[in-house]
């Protein structure tokens, strides 16, 4: 798929054409988003985010740090799939991998296994289930939690390898690069957009756009929370200090939408709130319903 030039507008108009499309059976309420509005705390939502909570670790450089910032944002997917959820699965791996010693640079990435992401993020892709008619014996099947780790496996070679035949030996020494200013304004940052659109052209992993009725979709949680996250660690560094931070969209994954529903922000047909409550993947089918929830939750908090 092709990536616009101007990737953060184009989430907003793609996502608002979506939305607004005659055949679209997800909805805004915008009383119940007014309320919601208007219940807002703002003292306690800038209390809140004014420190924001970060991985309690130390780092010998900053590119160290960088290396970590981007794995949790490259890996920020999937959705619950136990009482913890895929984001703290995702959190526990990236902590073991640091407090392990492992240097993630693109070596490390390309080459590792899925045994070592099983150990790492403590995921088990085999389940035990006793034998039929054979009480005491079990037999070993493939788990649920399989294809989760080897989508993490994937990612993380791919990303190696194209950090690896880009010339940078990690994610921490490609985003120091990108985030030079330029030279014929080198006292002021580069913008999040920038930042955000050298990101999804080049990581496959990183460009979150689908297709729906022959459309692009644009989502680019990943891109967008990633340059957030090093903004929010790291903007006492004035390369971090990205001028339009504030352009940013919502991240939509699956948990957004989830809440918007059940606050009543958004309204969707009861087929697909049945499948949602039958734990079923509303993904799968030819509406794509969690592309439409995450358009029109990208949609409906910019109203908020």
């Amino acid at each position: 798929m092709v990536v616009s030039s101007d990737s953060i507008s184009m989430v907003r108009e793609s996502c608002k054409a979506l939305l607004n499309e005659p055949t679209s059976k997800v909805k805004i309420n915008y009383e119940e988003a007014k309320k919601f509005a208007s219940g807002i705390n703002f003292e306690n939502y800038k209390k809140i985010t004014s420190k924001p909570a970060f991985l309690p670790l130390r780092f010998d450089s900053i590119e160290q740090e960088i290396n970590i910032i981007c794995l949790s944002a490259l890996l920020a997917f999937g959705s619950g799939f136990r009482k913890e959820g895929a984001a703290t699965a995702i959190q526990f791996g990236v902590i073991a991998i640091h407090i392990s010693g492992i240097l993630p640079d693109a070596v490390w990435m390309k080459k590792v296994s899925i045994g070592e992401v099983v150990e790492l993020f403590n995921l088990p892709t085999n389940i035990e289930i006793e034998a039929p008619g054979l009480t005491g014996v079990f037999l070993t099947k493939e788990g649920p939690l399989r294809s989760f780790v080897v989508r993490i496996t994937e990612v993380l070679n791919e990303t190696g390898r194209i950090l690896e035949s880009s010339g940078y030996s990690s994610f921490g020494k490609y985003i120091l690069d990108i985030t030079k200013p330029d030279q014929s304004t080198p006292e002021m940052p580069r913008t999040a957009s920038f930042i955000v659109e050298k990101l999804v052209h080049l990581f496959p992993a990183l460009n979150d756009v689908d297709q729906l009725n022959g459309k692009d979709i644009y989502i680019l949680k990943k891109a967008q929370l990633l340059v957030a996250d090093l903004y929010r660690k790291l903007k006492d560094n004035p390369r971090f200090q990205f001028p339009d931070i504030e352009s940013l969209t919502i991240f939509s994954d699956n948990v957004i939408p989830s809440i918007l529903l059940y606050l009543g922000v958004l309204t969707a047909p009861d087929d697909l709130k049945k499948m949602i409550q039958e734990g079923k993947d509303i993904g799968g089918t030819s509406e794509k319903w969690d592309l439409r929830l995450r358009a029109a939750a990208v949609v409906v908090c910019e109203e908020i």
